[in-house]
């Protein structure tokens, strides 16, 4: 992913409705599944310049991973000071190392997802947790995913299948970004009918007037209310909550 690009996701971090409204999003299952716990070892797989991280604090003990120089210049320029370079196919960690992995749109830059999801299950304790958001649906590609270097995009039976091969248990598993749908399609459709000819792909990152981006924001608040008990059948986003298996009980016998 190139630099101009990593600067211009922390710009928006601590405004933009997609960034805010995703937080929301992990906060609302966090708290319905795993409320904060001061001793809790946390990980962020692909912490960019830290805008998840902040929300971590208040869960556990937070370390951002990434495999950028400038992402993490990024965060330790906000104040963070757990920070590891490396890649999310070799882990720089001991098995069982963390209660809790996060990953919010990255497995998709990853070549080798498989790979990635094996060694986040590796890190995690028997009976830790990994919470997932990527991409939805491959129609939805557009320059976008090319500007930011995406692999792919899921549905949420085939995220299912990736953590599942990877040995985690999937206990939620949810479309998000669900009421703003219909607008991606109407974009990703102008988009093909209207391509932007000789300019290299860029991100669909872009300011909004202060009410549009509020009311976007407010779609996701309210999505945020509902997610910790509905599963929403469609959407932009794909949210996994999975957990790995406690060793039987016979693995801790002499």
């Amino acid at each position: 992913m190139r630099d101009d690009e990593h600067r211009r996701m922390a710009h928006f971090e601590d405004h933009y409705w997609w960034f805010v409204g995703r937080r929301y999003l992990l906060a609302a299952l966090l708290d319905r599944h795993l409320p904060p716990q001061a001793d809790r070892r946390i990980l962020d797989v692909g912490c960019g310049s830290g805008g998840v991280l902040g929300l971590l604090q208040r869960y556990g003990q937070a370390v951002g991973l990434d495999p950028y120089r400038t992402p993490l210049r990024l965060a330790a320029d906000r104040g963070f000071r757990h920070l590891v370079r490396g890649d999310g196919v070799s882990l720089p960690f001991a098995d069982g190392a963390f209660d809790l992995v996060t990953s919010l749109d990255v497995i998709e830059h990853i070549a080798d997802d498989h790979a990635a999801a094996t060694e986040i299950a590796r890190v995690l304790r028997p009976g830790g947790h990994f919470f997932c958001a990527v991409p939805a649906y491959q129609f939805l590609w557009s320059q976008h995913d090319e500007a930011l270097s995406h692999h792919r995009r899921y549905t949420a039976r085939g995220l299912r299948g990736v953590l599942e091969v990877a040995g985690l248990e999937v206990f939620r598993l949810t479309y998000a970004i669900s009421f703003l749908l219909p607008v991606v399609l109407a974009l990703r459709g102008s988009e093909r009918l209207l391509p932007r000819r000789g300019a290299a792909p860029q991100s669909g990152l872009m300011e909004l007037p202060g009410p549009l981006n509020r009311l976007c924001l407010a779609t996701l608040e309210l999505e945020a209310r509902l997610v910790p008990f509905v599963n929403f059948p469609a959407g932009v986003s794909v949210l996994a909550l999975a957990r790995k298996p406690a060793a039987p009980a016979s693995e801790h016998l002499p």
